[in-house]
């Protein structure tokens, strides 16, 4: 018995399913491992701080629901080697009015202030 073997087509399978794979079980993240912004929060507030170089004001899209803060941003700028940005994040209840966006040198700086009830306490151990 011979068996078979074809290089070619097992590597085109494997790179077809790492995308599909990457694409449904971590999101669309415009091939850019770089979409993840640094987190910081304190008893008041949550930053999120995302990079945007060569991204405008007019390109960034924030959305927030009841739980969940959704940013994306495309660019029509085809000299960017990103034009492409999804981040969807579950958040603590928030005071919206109170919340800021600013984008400045190509960095995206969202601060949310926490509403009164999603503030830390302590739990006493006894």
């Amino acid at each position: 018995m011979i068996a078979l073997y074809k290089p070619n087509i097992l590597r085109k399978e494997a790179s077809i399913d790492q995308f599909f794979n990457d694409l449904f079980y971590t999101g669309w993240r415009g091939y850019s491992e770089n979409n993840h912004p640094q987190v910081s929060s304190d008893d008041s507030n949550i930053t999120l701080t995302f990079e945007l170089p060569g991204f405008q004001k007019s390109d960034v899209q924030i959305d927030i629901t009841h739980d969940q803060l959704r940013v994306s941003a495309k660019s029509t700028n085809t000299a960017l080697t990103r034009q492409h940005l999804q981040y969807t994040s579950a958040i603590p209840p928030i005071e919206f009015k109170s919340s800021t966006a600013t984008l400045e040198n190509g960095i995206l700086t969202i601060t949310l202030k926490k509403a009164a009830d999603a503030k830390t306490k302590q739990l006493k151990v006894s």
